[in-house]
């Protein structure tokens, strides 16, 4: 009975000790949480006196007065469009596949016909020489409406059916099409992944015109090339780009709802300190990029191991360069089988081409019984149709 009593006079101690121990468990989880912000907030204070960006706004662009500013006159046509009650409910890829019935085919074709002054709007847009918007950043950039982007999607879709309904334009309005992704001004990685869908875009007029009999494969090449040259100095680990992720990292370290947000996303959820503790690492990591901003994607992600914290965004970029590139080959390639009457049975052929920057090597060509097939030897690659050409 002794024994008994004893035993169970030490249950309260235990249990004292148990309460201890969470109360310590907390207090140093507060205690490390509340170390971690304050280290951030020091680098914050630390990149903001080296003059360096670190808010959204620091990054905008100057005014612009209307009449030369694209996102202005960009808008214009939208709300021009916009007003047009007999717009379609369709997109492009519902016409340049088939997927229309014939009735339905032909009111898109006969209300394109209407369309002369939007795209004269849109080439009023790529004449400006400035891009500017107003923005309120002050409760960050995913609570910012940018109606930009749903402009440039809709006119992406609309020069898309146009090439397609009438392939001697093709190369008019993937011009077009590319020149707007040069000209209107969208923040942070908007315009990155806006570049990205337009390239998609021009791709399927390029893929959907090729095998009309109108289409001209030099004249495309010619009108189209340039731009995509432009386009592939403005990819890779550009500086500014970086400096705008950077600011995007800052914001979630400062604001209670986006750390709510990045805490619940990970899996296993993250504590506050282990968030900051991540976010410190990407920051070294781009950090490092802007310090070595002219080396390749790959180059740098081998280099550093911490590059492997920002890889999937290097990806992104190298893949983008990879649609540019490839895109380059392939009008090359349509531009000799139409005056040779035959595809080449290798690419050294074709003059000085450009790599791939994903894989450091060439891209890959092979003739087939149908015709011949390029593409990037990545398996990263097999799902994205602008990453690979069917030719018949």
């Amino acid at each position: 009975m002794a024994s008994e009593r004893r035993e169970v006079a030490l249950w309260p101690y235990v249990v004292g000790a148990i309460v201890v121990l969470v109360v310590c468990f907390f207090l140093a989880r507060l205690w490390r949480t509340d170390e971690a912000r304050r280290k951030f907030e020091a680098r914050v204070q630390a990149l903001r006196d080296a003059g360096e960006p670190t808010e959204a706004r620091e990054l905008e662009r100057p005014f612009v007065p209307p009449e030369r500013n694209a996102n202005y006159q960009l808008m214009q046509a939208h709300a021009w469009y916009q007003a047009r009650d007999s717009r379609p409910r369709v997109r492009s890829r519902h016409l340049i596949d088939g997927n229309l019935d014939p009735a339905e085919e032909e009111k898109v074709r006969t209300f394109l016909t209407t369309l002369g002054p939007y795209l004269e709007q849109l080439e009023r847009t790529v004449r400006c020489d400035g891009a500017y918007a107003e923005r309120n950043w002050s409760d960050g950039p995913h609570r910012v409406d940018i109606p930009e982007f749903a402009a440039m999607t809709n006119a992406a879709e609309i020069l898309a059916m146009l090439a397609f309904v009438d392939p001697a334009t093709a190369a008019q309005h993937a011009t077009l099409m590319l020149r707007l992704a040069e000209r209107v001004h969208l923040p942070f990685m908007l315009g990155d992944l806006l570049a990205g869908a337009y390239t998609t875009y021009a791709v399927k007029i390029f893929k959907a015109a090729a095998a009309a009999p109108s289409f001209d494969a030099r004249a495309f090449r010619e009108a189209v090339d340039p731009l995509i040259a432009r386009a592939l100095g403005a990819w890779g680990p550009d500086r500014q780009r970086l400096r705008a992720e950077r600011t995007l990292l800052i914001w979630v370290g400062r604001h209670p709802d986006a750390m709510a947000q990045y805490l619940a996303e990970e899996d296993p959820p993250l504590n506050p300190a282990a968030v900051y503790d991540d976010l410190h690492m990407k920051l070294d990591a781009i950090d490092a990029a802007i310090d070595a901003s002219d080396v390749t994607p790959r180059e740098a992600l081998s280099s550093k191991s911490e590059w492997a914290i920002v890889e999937n965004w290097f990806h992104q970029h190298g893949m983008q360069a990879a649609r540019l590139r490839l895109f380059r080959v392939a009008m090359a390639l349509a531009e000799h089988r139409q005056e040779q009457g035959s595809w080449p049975a290798g690419l050294a052929g074709l003059g000085p081409l450009p790599q791939d920057p994903v894989t450091g090597g060439s891209f890959a060509y092979v003739r087939t019984k149908a015709g011949a097939r390029l593409f990037v030897d990545d398996p990263r690659a097999n799902d994205e149709e602008c990453l690979r050409y069917e030719f018949k």
